[in-house]
């Protein structure tokens, strides 16, 4: 079983990825969903979970982050994977560029979600 958690700042976004991977990605365990980078980094921090779902655009007034790409040189050096979900084809070089393992384009497609959590599992 692998951990992992959702960064989102979209409701809707945040609860349909939370159903699809409690659906279809039987071997991960979402500890954590989150709407700002800062309690993306919070959790990540203390938890540690093996693999990251990023939206990419997650400004908000209060929050330092913009991007999640602001947000990965925060992160703590251990070993977890990026997928990143996200309605936005224009980030998918810079995601490439981030090792990311997978990018999803909303709507999430279940087959592209399922394909991208087996590559590391």
């Amino acid at each position: 079983m692998y951990t992992a958690i959702i960064l989102d700042d979209e409701e809707k976004g945040r609860n349909s990825l939370r159903k699809f991977v409690t659906e279809y990605c039987t071997d991960i365990e979402v500890i954590g969903v989150v709407a700002s980078g800062e309690e993306a980094l919070e959790i990540i921090t203390k938890q540690r979970p093996r693999l990251l779902f990023f939206d990419i655009e997650i400004a908000q007034a209060s929050s330092k982050y913009n991007t999640t790409f602001d947000l990965l040189p925060d992160l703590p050096k251990y070993d977890y994977e990026v997928i990143f979900v996200t309605a936005y084809e224009h980030y998918a070089l810079r995601a490439i560029k981030s090792h990311a393992i997978g990018y999803i384009l909303k709507p999430i497609s279940i087959p592209d979600l399922v394909e991208s959590v087996n590559a590391t599992v």
